[in-house]
């Protein structure tokens, strides 16, 4: 079981993520999250996001917290972004 596992991987965030899925980890080992998007991937394939992000809502993950991650700054912003989830399935067993 883990607690809370952290997510940078430098825009392999997408494939760790898929590759858990797969693997059926993420949902049943898993009680919270936190994973670094990089925005570049989002503009390149929206389409991989979003089915991403419906998967781990249908696994029971729910966003509680986003931030800006200054430390990847470009001209205009930032183009990082640590998003936070938690397990509701969990929590459901308390």
């Amino acid at each position: 079981m883990i607690d809370y596992l952290k997510l940078d991987v430098e825009e392999s965030e997408w494939s760790a993520l898929e590759a858990m899925f797969t693997e059926g980890v993420i949902s049943r080992q898993i009680k919270q999250i936190g994973i670094e998007y990089h925005i570049s991937v989002f503009k390149s394939n929206p389409e991989r996001y979003a089915r991403i992000m419906a998967t781990l809502k249908d696994l029971g993950f729910l966003k509680w917290n986003v931030n800006w991650n200054m430390h990847c700054i470009t001209e205009y912003m930032s183009s990082c972004i640590e998003v936070y989830y938690i397990n509701i399935n969990f929590l459901k067993a308390m």
